[in-house]
């Protein structure tokens, strides 16, 4: 019969090992360079599948690069674009 695989009884059957980590790759949306994170499996699936807080999920990974998973910007860009809200709020002040 096509597609039957014959086994002993009782033999083992391989099933593919899933990684313990996945590589995930966001494009900025301010500077369109695209970023990879390396994330442990179990997490991505606690942040995504299951609603966990991300910090909570990759307590290990660095909070730039959480930002990177939840947003796509990247830690340069936040911090310009931080800058650059700030100066807005101190020409607000001085008005």
């Amino acid at each position: 019969m096509k597609g039957y695989e014959r086994r002993s009884p009782g033999a083992p059957v391989e099933e593919p090992v899933p990684p313990t980590t996945m590589m995930i790759t966001r494009e900025c949306p301010i500077c369109h360079i695209f970023h990879t994170v390396q994330v442990p499996t179990e997490g991505w699936f606690r942040w995504k599948r299951e609603g966990w807080l991300i910090q909570d999920a990759f307590p290990g990974i660095p909070k730039e690069e959480r930002e990177l998973l939840i947003t796509g910007v990247d830690d340069v860009c936040w911090q310009q674009l931080w800058a650059y809200l700030e100066d807005e709020d101190d020409d607000d002040d001085a008005a």
